[in-house]
């Protein structure tokens, strides 16, 4: 998928329907493939950042998909700004294009690590973050297809521990958002 002599990492896959969409960090950049035929062609290759800095590893970007919107989260650092924050865009015509990107936060210490989900109306997205004084797990949500109102919530309180690379899953139903993340708390990196 990246064809490239540079260096690509951290892929990550959303699958809606027949339709593949596939993201991942390449020379400093975050970039983005389609497929609406169950992955047998692929579409053009396409940057959706065009500078900055994005978190590396493998907790720095996340996409889902359903129906014809597809979303995606990233910790990224403006060439104007000091610390990564939580960035997020969409696409409502099935990953033709992608509007533009909108910071979720706006601290003067670390976000990173933003695991999304989706469902229904609802856009569900973790992340770690230092703002408390600490490493902390918080949560965001997005009425209305991701365009809506964000509501956040910090759900832990690790002190003197630290919580990070949280994941979510969504019940069907949408009723039920569920966090799991690793903490150090006990002295050991458990499970929470």
């Amino acid at each position: 998928l990246s064809q490239t002599s540079g260096s690509s990492t951290t892929p990550r896959l959303a699958i809606s329907g027949s339709s593949f969409y596939a993201i991942w960090i390449e020379d400093g950049l975050l970039y983005y493939r389609r497929s609406t035929d169950g992955g047998l062609t692929w579409g053009t290759k396409t940057a959706l950042t065009s500078g900055g800095d994005i978190y590396g590893g493998s907790y720095g970007i996340s996409i889902a998909a359903a129906g014809s919107y597809v979303h995606i989260a990233m910790s990224w650092r403006d060439v104007s700004t000091v610390d990564h924050e939580i960035y997020y865009c969409r696409s409502t015509n099935g990953g033709t294009s992608f509007g533009s990107w909108v910071q979720l936060t706006a601290n003067t210490t670390e976000s990173r690590m933003p695991d999304l989900e989706i469902n229904g109306s609802n856009v569900h997205i973790a992340y770690a973050d230092e703002w408390p004084g600490n490493w902390e797990i918080m949560y965001k949500r997005i009425g209305d297809y991701g365009s809506g109102s964000v509501l956040t919530r910090r759900l832990s309180y690790s002190n003197p521990g630290i919580s990070y690379k949280p994941r979510l899953a969504v019940s069907a139903d949408g009723t039920l958002v569920h966090v799991a993340y690793v903490d150090d708390a006990s002295g050991n990196s458990d499970i929470y």
